[in-house]
């Protein structure tokens, strides 16, 4: 009894299911929100249409999506309602043992069909930033202590991230090896290297290890306005050391340090403005051709980091008034450079599945050729058609950098803040906000094109 025409079926018709990209079933949210229309992409997202969305394949990524635009919104409560659903299921599949029934049967499915049969968990940046989002809505909710909880659960995740990789990377080194698969051959190869995008050397040290400058600030300021100067500290001189500093966090490190020491006044009266700017990286596919022993030279699909080019250079802030100096916020997080730096270091694992995937379906066409003959052919390449495409899927409303400034309180509580092109020109979008009393503010900004900004603020005593 022929099995073989069984399992072509169980290969083919996943891979059909999978042809209709990610992109394409998410455009319906993607469109409004990248024009800015937040609250159309918010209405898209939450519609009964997307709900057979929420049990697909792509669960959590529906979840993710929803959360952001829902927070783009200024919806904060129930954006953190969608991102604790989104958590929910990633930490079903870290609970998950590393060989089960479920697991086991989707890893097959991916290797017969495409990546995308896999059901999605997520990177480490998207963890990472899921609960630093999840941190900046309870900022907005004005709730000081489940902010920080969050803060506590991103550098978890870090440290989760940092062990789970070296264990991934050791893994692929040793099935590479016994393939007899050289690094220079394969992940260290220009083509693969180039996927990566374009990972400026510079800062690459302040994204090693799955770090978010953002999330550092972020607690930072929080700790500032919870009366922890010391803990403060540590956070701003983190941010201080990094290869291109933020000059506002390096400013605000020194007024730390001088009030610690007993030379300067405490870090009282402060705003921080935060700005979420642009559109982040997407993914494409690229073929890259890499010598594969006993097969020869041969082209595979991966997935590649492609940059969105930006059309603001940043955040002017000002006193409506004319009252003291201009200020511009400045880059304190690229996340196409986390992005890009995560991809990189992830390369090993990637390349060590892939190669795995592509042996096992041309192991499949070849039974198909000889059990079927000139139908086991046809059929041979229609598989390989569909199948022979990479995962490029990915949170797409993410921003693509975290701006910040750190000013004086203003005496009248307002503040002007109006958005800046590529060369620092003011654009004429902009929003006047007014201040409640407090002793330190968050002012939070968000723009993904040049006519887009929106605004909303929190005060504490």
């Amino acid at each position: 009894m022929r099995l073989f025409p069984v399992w072509l079926a169980l290969a083919v018709f996943p891979a059909c299911a999978t042809v209709q990209t990610y992109d394409r079933q998410v455009a319906g949210i993607y469109a409004p929100y990248r024009q800015g229309n937040m609250e159309t992409a918010a209405r898209a997202a939450t519609s009964p249409a997307n709900k057979r969305k929420l049990t697909s394949s792509d669960a959590l990524l529906w979840h993710l999506e929803t959360a952001k635009v829902l927070h783009a919104a200024g919806d904060f409560e129930e954006s953190n309602r969608w991102f604790e659903k989104a958590e929910a299921i990633i930490i079903d599949f870290e609970e998950r043992p590393d060989l089960n029934v479920r697991a086991g049967l989707a890893n097959v499915g991916s290797l017969l069909t495409n990546p995308a049969a896999l059901p999605y968990q997520g990177n480490y940046a998207e963890k990472i930033l899921l609960n630093t989002y999840k941190a900046m809505n309870y900022l907005a909710l004005g709730d000081l202590e489940a902010a920080r909880v969050e803060i506590r659960r991103s550098y978890e995740r870090q440290q989760r991230a940092i062990r789970e990789n070296e264990a991934a990377v050791e893994r692929a080194r040793r099935d590479a090896a016994a393939r007899g698969l050289t690094p220079r051959a394969t992940h260290e190869h220009p083509g693969l290297r180039a996927a990566a995008g374009e990972i400026d050397p510079q800062v690459a040290a302040a994204y090693a290890n799955f770090s978010n400058p953002f999330t550092t600030f972020l607690s930072g300021a929080l700790y500032l306005a919870d009366r922890d100067p010391a803990r403060a500290e540590v956070d701003f001189r983190l941010l201080a050391s990094l290869p291109r500093p933020n000059p506002h966090a390096e400013a605000e490190y020194r007024r730390i340090q001088e009030y610690l020491g007993g030379t300067g006044p405490p870090p009282r009266r402060r705003v921080f403005v935060i700005f979420e700017n642009g559109l982040g990286p997407d993914r494409s596919q690229v073929r890259v051709d890499l010598p594969v022993p006993e097969i020869g030279l041969t082209g595979f699909a991966f997935p590649e980091v492609v940059f969105q080019p930006a059309s603001v250079g940043g955040l002017s802030i000002a006193s409506p008034n004319g009252g003291g100096p201009r200020l511009h916020t400045s880059t304190v997080a690229s996340v196409d450079q986390i992005v890009a730096t995560e991809f990189q270091a992830r390369l090993p694992a990637l390349v060590a599945r892939t190669v795995l995937t592509y042996i096992t379906r041309e192991t499949v066409s070849y039974q198909a050729r000889r059990e079927l003959g000139d139908l086991g052919l046809i059929l041979s390449v229609i598989y390989k058609s569909l199948v022979n495409n990479a995962d490029t899927r990915s949170w797409r409303t993410l921003g693509k950098e975290f701006q910040v400034a750190i000013l004086d309180y203003p005496d009248d509580g307002q503040l002007e803040l109006t958005l800046l092109g590529l060369n620092k020109n003011e654009l004429p979008r902009r929003e006047r906000v007014q201040l409640d009393e407090g002793n330190f503010a968050f002012v939070f900004a968000h723009s993904v094109n040049s006519r887009d900004l929106r605004v909303s603020t929190i005060s504490f005593p």
